[in-house]
């Protein structure tokens, strides 16, 4: 291989003649003609081959989605990969959620916890029944909150038994953390799924829109007011666009819409959990009640989809008991969507969320305050101050064996960006 500099003017002639070489003819060159007076030196090439040295990841060569792990894909953004087992009529329904893999997820805060929604059990119980062909939730109990953890996920299994001679099926819902198969499955929710009701002579009166003798409620603030409750809705889950209270008592009618950075995805829902979840905030203290109702979705019953992927509903919020409501959701035709025979509700204590998101957290560590002891400075340091640690690095000063810095910041809204800042100075500082 002949090696030229650049810089020598007989390298322009040699490409110019090697160009031309290489376009109108075949025969061999007689390289030691062309070299000649050029400067070319013959080199030794390695005796190994070329090593390549890539700076980028590398992707694992496995099979990663559902239907290489030998599942089948639902296409569900929660349900992930189903497969029936083997001998017998049970199918397994497997996922893993987390805070990075669905961050909308991050926007139902209750109690100082970020929560699953109780819709999200429903949804997950309605999709599978889908699956299935069987259409209606005919009972759904919630055990178990699921607090999701800021860092990592929880695998999520919904398993559905073979049907009975009725053809109802048995379905439990349950999760654990990633990565610690130490730890036990927990019940989130069980109940049972059934044929479809196909009675929706209800959504008549959703037709007719706002609702005649409807008094409409104020909404300004409302979500606010909510988060001084310790319900820290996000924009997610932030739905409610107009409530009326209706003429009958314990009545109440909501039009709930999805934000546009969920209205894309709604689509792959049978019933998005933020949509459903929204569709109940016209019941929570002072929304459409001062009193309200402060409780937390408990046992669904008659929990019928007649139209997937919506985005927005017209609700009807029916009081049936103290602590329970009936729920029929509509499009904005007044076409049906979805209707819950019965909705039971229960406090939930911050105990209850405590003891939960204990379960998502490795119980070999704790936060504890450790005090520090510091090494009783010298005689003739004790007491000392630096206006730069120039001074004590150049050597001029003892150095004593412990410096203490403070570091200063004033308040801002630009934490990343203060961060970064005080990063940098330590660094520097250091250096």
């Amino acid at each position: 291989i002949p090696l030229l500099r650049r810089d020598r003017p007989e390298a322009d002639t040699l490409v110019t003649a090697l160009a031309q070489l290489h376009t109108h003819t075949t025969t061999p060159v007689d390289w030691q003609t062309y070299l000649t007076n050029t400067g070319a030196q013959q080199v030794n090439l390695p005796t190994y081959a070329f090593q390549h040295q890539r700076y980028w990841l590398e992707s694992a060569h496995t099979a990663t989605d559902a239907t290489g792990l030998g599942l089948t894909d639902t296409g569900h953004p929660l349900l992930g990969g189903t497969a029936t087992l083997a001998g017998s009529d049970e199918t397994l329904f497997t996922s893993r959620i987390s805070l990075h893999t669905h961050p909308w997820l991050t926007d139902h805060a209750v109690l100082g916890h970020v929560l699953f929604p109780g819709t999200g059990f429903v949804e997950l119980a309605a999709r599978a029944g889908q699956e299935l062909g069987i259409g209606q939730v005919e009972d759904l109990t919630l055990a178990a909150p699921l607090v999701l953890p800021e860092q990592g996920g929880v695998q999520l299994q919904v398993r559905v038994a073979a049907p009975d001679g009725a053809g109802r099926h048995t379905i439990d819902i349950h999760s654990r953390p990633d990565n610690d198969s130490d730890t036990s499955w927990t019940l989130h929710a069980s109940g049972i799924l059934a044929a479809l009701d196909a009675s929706a002579a209800v959504f008549t009166d959703l037709v007719t829109w706002p609702p005649p003798g409807a008094s409409e409620v104020k909404l300004a603030g409302v979500y606010e007011r909510l988060a001084e409750q310790e319900y820290g809705y996000g924009p997610a889950f932030q739905g409610l666009r107009r409530v009326w209270k209706g003429a009958n008592t314990g009545e109440f009618f909501a039009e709930v819409a999805l934000g546009d950075e969920l209205r894309a995805e709604s689509a792959d829902f049978t019933l998005h959990p933020a949509l459903l979840d929204a569709s109940l905030h016209a019941l929570l203290p002072g929304v459409a009640d001062p009193a309200g109702q402060a409780g937390f979705p408990f046992v669904w019953s008659g929990v019928n989809v007649y139209a997937v992927g919506a985005s927005m509903v017209r609700v009807r919020l029916t009081q049936t008991g103290p602590e329970s409501v009936a729920l029929d959701l509509a499009d904005g035709t007044g076409a049906p969507v979805a209707r819950v025979d019965a909705l039971a509700l229960r406090p939930l204590s911050k105990d209850a969320l405590r003891s939960a998101g204990s379960a998502t957290r490795d119980g070999l560590y704790r936060v504890e305050w450790k005090p520090l002891t510091v090494p009783a400075a010298s005689s003739g340091t004790s007491g000392e101050s630096y206006t730069d640690l120039r001074t004590v690095a150049a050597g001029s000063v003892d150095v004593p064996q412990v410096l203490l810095l403070p570091l200063l910041s004033e308040a801002r809204d630009d934490v990343a960006g203060a961060v970064h800042e005080v990063t940098a100075e330590v660094l520097g500082l250091v250096q």
